[in-house]
């Protein structure tokens, strides 16, 4: 089992590619887990492979990054945490076309590879697979009441769905839940997995979801 210092370095070495862009192992860091060590890691590897991937064909099995394995061994170890859900809900005011809304969010997956990618482990070895856009839904609900919708309805209803845990099997990483408060009023709740992405790539795929849903010409 790993002990809660070897979960500290996972963390510890995904920070590292983060911030740097720079693959270290996990393996050497923690034969020698001190700060000098770290540096002589960093000084000495390459660029992390998750800056430079390519578009391959459908159900083509990829190297994950370092990142992503880590991740990975994270969710097993933890039986799928919600901690590592990257969660983001927006209040909408005004007039709103569900539908267009829909596309929009399916937009995000048709362009961004990372949004639909799944992981399987063959041979004890893990791989990134892709996954078919179209299992991509919004979930609508309507909240709406005659004596409306209290701070308190809306808070469990966030967290209920911020707290599903990802199979990241044979599921897209990436949920949207768009629930009417009332005839003016929305919620749109997004949840995606650490694995596919981080805060830098989050602010990309709000700032395309706006402009897929401006855009959007369709009947």
């Amino acid at each position: 089992a790993m002990g809660g210092q070897s979960l500290l370095a996972v963390r510890l070495v995904l920070e590292v590619e983060r911030v740097l862009g720079v693959q270290v192992s996990l393996h050497e860091f923690l034969r020698s887990p001190t700060i000098e060590a770290l540096s002589d890691l960093v000084a000495g590897s390459g660029p992390s492979a998750s800056h430079s991937v390519e578009k391959a064909p459908m159900g083509e099995f990829l190297p994950p990054s370092s990142g992503q394995r880590s991740l990975w061994l994270l969710h097993k170890v933890t039986g799928g945490s919600p901690e590592y859900n990257v969660g983001a809900v927006f209040s909408l005011e005004g007039s709103l076309d569900a539908a267009r809304l829909a596309r929009a969010l399916h937009g995000l997956v048709l362009r961004h590879p990372a949004m639909r990618s799944a992981f399987v482990e063959q041979a004890h070895e893990l791989f990134v697979r892709e996954v078919d856009p179209a299992c991509f839904r919004l979930h609508v609900d309507d909240l709406r009441s005659e004596t409306g919708v209290d701070d308190l309805q809306v808070m469990e209803y966030v967290r209920a769905r911020l707290s599903r845990h990802f199979e990241l099997v044979d599921e897209l990483p990436f949920r949207a839940w768009l629930a009417a408060l009332d005839e003016n009023r929305h919620l749109l709740v997004v949840s995606i997995h650490h694995a596919v992405v981080d805060g830098w790539s989050l602010e990309i795929l709000l700032r395309d979801l706006e402009l897929n849903y401006n855009l959007d010409s369709s009947d």
